[in-house]
């Protein structure tokens, strides 16, 4: 199975590093992970669990688990790519992703879920965010967190445009509210 991701999808791809875990958050049919691999910008380390990956899909719904189950196994990924079902990041610390990509999710949404992960807040992880409403909540959001914004580009869908960004822990000092529209 060859993968050819979206030009919005296509966009993630820059940000991930090599010789890392990835997370894939919501990842509805996991392309995205399917295609790092299958493009070698991806290759197996041990996670923090002792299992040896490359990614992991994960997704609330059990649908779309059982879709990227469906398209791991066409690729013939399923020793590399772990499927998971589950809230946001609630249980990846313990496989300690460090590239986590969340596209396609509202900034309020993707807010609560980084929220809920607490042990994010270390230099060692990299977020690669795609939101798709409330940038500017979610840019409030991160900098009064301590995420700083290292790079961003913009995606393209069809006629809309989407930013998409590289986050890391690293405290700055308060915002101005202008700040939180243009970093």
């Amino acid at each position: 199975m060859s993968i050819k991701l979206t030009p919005r999808l296509m966009t993630a791809v820059p940000y991930v590093r090599g010789g890392r875990l990835v997370a894939d958050i919501g990842t509805d049919h996991a392309y995205l992970p399917i295609y790092l691999c299958e493009q070698r910008r991806l290759s197996p380390v041990t996670a923090k669990n002792g299992e040896t990956l490359c990614a992991i899909a994960a997704d609330i719904n059990r649908g779309p688990v059982e879709r990227a189950d469906q398209h791991i196994a066409e690729a013939r990924l399923t020793q590399y790519i772990k499927t998971l079902q589950t809230d946001g990041l609630t249980g990846l610390d313990a496989y300690d992703p460090a590239d986590i990509i969340i596209f396609g999710m509202g900034g309020e949404l993707i807010a609560s879920i980084l929220e809920a992960a607490p042990w994010l807040k270390s230099a060692q992880y990299r977020l690669i965010l795609q939101c798709q409403s409330k940038r500017p909540e979610l840019r409030k959001w991160l900098y009064d967190h301590g995420f700083a914004i290292r790079r961003e580009t913009l995606a393209q869908d069809g006629k809309f445009y989407y930013p998409v960004m590289e986050i890391v822990y690293a405290p700055v000092e308060h915002l101005s509210g202008a700040e939180y529209y243009i970093t």
